[in-house]
C-alpha cells in the first residue's frame, strides 16, 4: 500500500469567502462585487455633487426672491432644504431599492443588489436602512468597504445586501 500516491486535497469552497453565510456561498450567484473605486464616485455623485447643486440653484434663486421680498426668500430657502432631505432620505432609498442604482451607481455602471437573491434589488425599507446605518456615528458605516473582504458597508451587513457589477 506504501506505492499509492496520497489523496488529492479537497477543493477549495465555493466562491472564495468561506461558509460565513454571505457573498462567497454558492446561493450568491449574482455578478462580480463592485470595486471601491466606482463606490466612491458613485457616492460622491449622488452625496455631493447632487445636492450641493440642487443647494446652490435653490440659494441662487432664494437671493433673488429675497430682494422682493424676505419672506418669499425664506420660504424658497426652506423648499430648497425640504428638497435636498427628500433627495437623500426619499429618492436615493427608492431608486436603490426599485431600481438597485441611483443616478451615480448608473454612471459608475454598478447597482445595489439584495444577498439572497443576488440580482435583485432590496426595496425601499432595507434600502433606506441601508443608508440610515452607514451615516450612523458621523457616517463612519461608508469607510467598512475600504477594510471589508466582501466590500460591505455597515448598512450592507445590516440590510443583506451587496453592491456588484451591473
Amino acid at each position: 500500500m506504501s506505492d499509492m500516491p496520497p489523496p488529492p486535497p479537497p477543493p477549495p469552497p465555493p466562491g472564495g469567502f468561506g461558509a460565513s453565510g454571505g457573498v462567497g456561498d454558492a446561493s450568491y450567484g449574482g455578478p462580480p462585487l463592485a470595486e471601491v473605486g466606482p463606490r466612491v464616485v458613485a457616492f460622491l455623485i449622488d452625496w455631493i455633487a447632487i445636492p450641493f447643486g440642487i443647494y446652490v440653484a435653490g440659494f441662487i434663486l432664494a437671493a433673488i426672491v429675497g430682494i422682493v421680498s424676505d419672506v418669499l426668500g425664506f420660504f424658497v430657502s426652506l423648499i430648497t432644504f425640504v428638497a435636498v432631505m427628500g433627495y437623500a432620505y426619499v429618492y436615493i432609498p427608492m431608486q436603490e431599492g426599485n431600481t438597485g442604482q441611483t443616478i451615480g451607481k448608473k454612471m459608475q455602471n454598478v447597482k445595489l443588489v439584495g444577498l439572497e437573491n443576488g440580482s435583485q434589488p432590496v426595496g425601499f425599507g432595507m434600502a433606506f436602512v441601508r443608508n440610515f446605518v452607514n451615516g450612523l456615528i458621523c457616517g463612519l458605516g461608508w469607510l467598512l468597504p475600504f477594510f471589508d473582504a466582501q466590500k460591505q458597508t455597515l448598512g450592507d451587513k445590516v440590510s443583506k445586501s451587496v453592491v456588484v457589477n451591473a
